[in-house]
């Protein structure tokens, strides 16, 4: 189950599909929980991960480890250090993300907007 938990977030973050059970255990009979507030909270957590370049919530699939370790940082402390990220189709990549409703969302390369990540996730709330 924590091999299939860990398999769940980054991949969709990175757009990537469900990994299949011939490269390792299995998401897609996890992939109907993506929106639940688990999940949510697990992307978020590697959201931060990726945020803050690899150095506070590390843990992916055991919610509260980065709380009892004190790597935890919060979302309201690294959304708006988020990065502009290309729109899709600007660059090739392996595929949109797929994120559960309502995590923060990077500003967007080159766009107009005035939208920042911490206005953009409090819209979607």
């Amino acid at each position: 189950l924590p091999a299939a938990v860990w398999n769940i977030p980054p991949p969709p973050m990175h757009g990537l599909g469900n990994v299949p059970s011939s490269v390792g255990a299995s998401s897609s009979w996890l992939s109907w929980a993506l929106n639940s507030r688990y999940f949510k909270y697990i992307y978020e957590n590697h959201q931060g991960h990726h945020v803050l370049g690899g150095q506070c919530n590390y843990n992916v699939c055991c919610p509260g480890t980065d709380h009892l370790l004190g790597t935890y940082v919060p979302v309201s402390q690294w959304a708006a250090k988020m990065r502009a990220v290309p729109a899709e189709g600007a660059v090739e990549r392996w595929g949109a993300a797929r994120e559960p409703f309502g995590v923060p969302q990077a500003p967007i390369a080159g766009a107009s907007s005035t939208r920042t990540p911490a206005l953009a996730m409090k819209q979607q709330e």
